[in-house]
């Protein structure tokens, strides 16, 4: 508990610096603007300043939420929230033109769930898929309810993931990209089980989906 206690506070502290940062640097980008100041490497480099700072803070967001054990927990909508996320990256979507392909199951309605974890579980997933190297561009998203659990499937067409690979991706430090952090999928473990759920890799030579399962209803315990 007392290194969970430390951590939780260096994160509050990093957080604070970064917005910080933010906040200086969009100031910047305004100051540059009224001055009429057209350097593109100004402007690149500010504009890629701010975004920089913009997803570090929202990363350290991502790994706080490990930390905070009870869940939120409240209705809302599924396909509303796999919406949402698909909006956030749509400039992303759209540059690579990958095509979303939404197959989702017409009975699910609302979740009783902790919208904010679910959201940074399938974003990252999501996220992951768009930066891919793929041989189709094309993402599936499915969705499934048996029972009271819930299947999202998230399907890319990249390159396949052997057994070896399976075994370490979830853990912290590990990753296949060369600026990668190795946080991503950790992250998603860790809190898919803090849903009582769990994730799956399902990968051959022509696809990789990965599966989240978790209950409709959430009960904190």
């Amino acid at each position: 508990m007392k290194k969970e206690n430390e951590f939780g506070f260096a994160i509050h502290e990093i957080k604070n610096k970064l917005q910080v940062l933010i906040l200086n640097s969009e100031v910047l980008e305004r100051y540059l603007i009224k001055m009429n100041i057209s350097d593109e490497n100004v402007l690149k480099f500010t504009n890629r300043m701010k975004e920089e700072s913009m997803d570090l803070y929202r990363f350290i967001l991502d790994i706080s939420y490990i930390f905070k054990k009870a869940n939120n927990i409240e209705e809302f909508s599924l396909n509303e929230l796999l919406n949402e996320l698909i909006d956030i990256y749509n400039s992303l979507i759209d540059a690579k033109k990958i095509k979303i392909i939404k197959n989702y199951d017409p009975k699910i309605k609302e979740v009783s769930q902790d919208k904010k974890k679910l959201n940074i579980i399938i974003g990252n997933i999501l996220k992951n898929s768009l930066d891919l190297k793929t041989k189709k561009n094309e993402i599936t998203i499915r969705t499934e309810k048996q029972m009271n659990t819930i299947r999202v499937t998230i399907t890319n067409y990249g390159e396949k993931i052997n057994e070896k690979l399976k075994k370490n991706i979830f853990e912290a430090g590990f990753s296949t990209k060369e600026e990668g952090t190795g946080l991503g999928l950790y992250i998603v473990k860790e809190l898919i089980e803090q849903l009582n759920g769990s994730i799956d890799i399902e990968s051959t030579g022509d696809s990789t989906s990965f599966v989240l399962t978790f209950p409709d209803k959430l009960k904190n315990k």
